[in-house]
């Protein structure tokens, strides 16, 4: 009885170790574990199975049954089925480890700046050509006034009827009242000396120049008569032979330059 009992053994063991070499390919069972795998064999290579003698595979057989009987549902539930590899979960991006420089990352290609360019200043304009048209001659300046010295006899009058007739209304013979240019002017013959013609008698409103407004019947050729507001002035000046300055206009076309002998 003891012999059919462990030639029984020695059959199972042996269709256990068969099954194993006929499987391995497969499923990957039967592979020797890394610690027992010979040093240099690949992982991918076939798998070496040793023969154990009777006693051990009896030993064994006895030993993987009192393991299953034992081991409670939730190792075998934990426990990976063989031949699968548990993958880990895809980290999030915030735990997402940064990859390392220069492993597994596209160098960026760095794009030269160029220089910065100074601010220049603009290009001065062009000079425009001058023209080589010859300048206008300057037109000649025109002649300046100049005075004449003359004697002259001077006498002096006033408004009242004496000197003046008893018609006398205070207007002198150029339309003007005897209060213009505050009553300083003189009478001339205007055939010499013509309206508005200024002279300058000396003892007379200082040596100011004072207008020609007046004219008199017995005013005639060098003779002048100084114009005073009283009859008492009058008769003070008197009669005087004087040097005057007549300011003669600079057109040569004046009367005065015929009169004084001036034109050629």
């Amino acid at each position: 009885m003891h012999s059919i009992k462990l030639r029984l053994v020695v059959f199972l063991s042996a269709l256990t170790v068969l099954s194993f070499i006929l499987l391995a390919p497969a499923s990957g069972v039967g592979k020797l574990p890394p610690t027992m795998a010979p040093a240099g064999a690949a992982e991918t290579g076939p798998a070496l199975v040793r023969l154990r003698s009777p006693q051990e595979e009896d030993a064994a057989a006895v030993q993987g049954m009192e393991v299953a009987q034992v081991a409670p549902e939730s190792e075998l539930a934990a426990s990976p089925s063989p031949g699968v590899t548990a993958s880990p979960a895809p980290a999030s991006a915030e735990t997402a480890p940064a990859p390392a420089a220069g492993v597994g990352t596209t160098p960026v290609a760095q794009v030269p700046v160029p220089p910065p360019v100074a601010n220049s200043p603009a290009p001065a304009p062009a000079p425009a050509p001058q023209s080589a048209a010859t300048p206008a001659p300057r037109a000649a300046a025109p002649p300046r006034e100049q005075t004449v010295q003359v004697w002259m006899k001077v006498t002096a009058y006033c408004p009242c009827a004496k000197c003046c007739g008893r018609h006398a209304d205070g207007i002198t013979a150029s339309g003007k009242s005897i209060h213009a240019n505050g009553s300083r002017f003189v009478a001339a013959d205007t055939s010499v000396l013509p309206m508005h013609t200024m002279v300058s008698i000396p003892g007379y409103d200082g040596g100011r120049m004072v207008p020609v407004l007046d004219r008199g019947g017995k005013i005639k050729g060098s003779r002048l008569d100084v114009f005073f507001r009283s009859h008492a002035e009058a008769r003070k000046w008197g009669v005087r032979w004087v040097q005057v300055t007549v300011r003669v206009p600079a057109d040569p076309a004046s009367p005065l330059h015929r009169t004084l002998g001036l034109r050629r």
